[in-house]
């Protein structure tokens, strides 16, 4: 999609090109620069990190936005309540490469609309280590992934 920058009334008479797509997923990460440490929570609800690994095979849960539209539509502003939307498209995930088990995904209870919550199973082949790549896309994803190297601590 063309557009044109203006500033102050001028306008920069170059175009620029936008790519514009239904889903654009981005995960949240613990420093908050979206890569590194996801902000992802053990199957305890402790926070995963390189001294508190997720066991492989255990359940994970993880925060993104930008899923794309949402059933029942979600209300800007509004605390997600039941019935909790679920995003339209169709997810998937990886760690380490390999393909994760989505359990849940959906409006993260108690947050304000747009926050997803993605519960994964980590899968049980994986071997441990303090910063194993995780990754959340649409099913149909366009080329241009968020995803700069977020991580998950294993056991």
């Amino acid at each position: 999609m063309p557009f044109e920058l203006e500033s102050n009334g001028v306008r920069s008479g170059l175009l620029y090109y936008l790519t514009v797509s239904e889903t654009q997923v981005g995960m949240f990460t613990a420093n908050g620069t979206g890569s590194g440490q996801g902000a992802i929570l053990n199957g305890d609800g402790s926070h995963n990190s390189a001294s508190n690994p997720a066991a492989v095979g255990s359940l994970i849960s993880l925060y993104a936005t930008g899923a794309g539209q949402t059933d029942p539509p979600g209300v800007d502003g509004e605390l997600a309540r039941d019935p909790l939307a679920k995003p339209k498209a169709r997810l998937v995930a990886t760690i380490g490469g390999q393909p994760a088990e989505i359990v849940y995904a959906g409006a993260a209870p108690g947050l304000v609309s747009g926050y997803l919550q993605v519960n994964l199973r980590v899968p049980s082949t994986l071997k441990p280590g303090d910063a194993i790549r995780i990754t959340l896309d649409s099913e149909n994803a366009d080329p241009y992934s968020t995803h700069v190297g977020v991580t998950i601590a294993l056991k």
